[in-house]
């Protein structure tokens, strides 16, 4: 059992850097719609929209990202406290 608790462990912390490195990406993203938003000065028909769409799309993302950064330390915590007590 200590491989597959290696393994959970080994997952939890892959999955944590990629959570990590999407809320960087959404803050770029939210950023840059955030700037073409505030610049468009109507020349660009519908542009308001979509990027009210899109907010509306990474908010949910944001759910999912805090979801899986939760998941994934309380797995690395949990398969790391497995891994203590199999080895006293």
């Amino acid at each position: 059992m200590r491989i597959i608790d290696g393994i959970l462990v080994f997952v939890s912390i892959i999955a944590f850097i990629g959570a990590i490195i999407a809320a960087y990406v959404f803050i770029q993203v939210g950023s840059a719609l955030s700037l073409l938003a505030s610049d468009t000065t109507g020349q660009i028909a519908g542009v308001q929209e979509s990027v009210n769409i899109f907010n509306t799309i990474l908010a949910v993302g944001w759910v999912w990202i805090i979801a899986v950064i939760l998941s994934s330390a309380y797995a690395i915590w949990a398969g790391m406290q497995r891994i203590r007590k199999k080895t006293k």
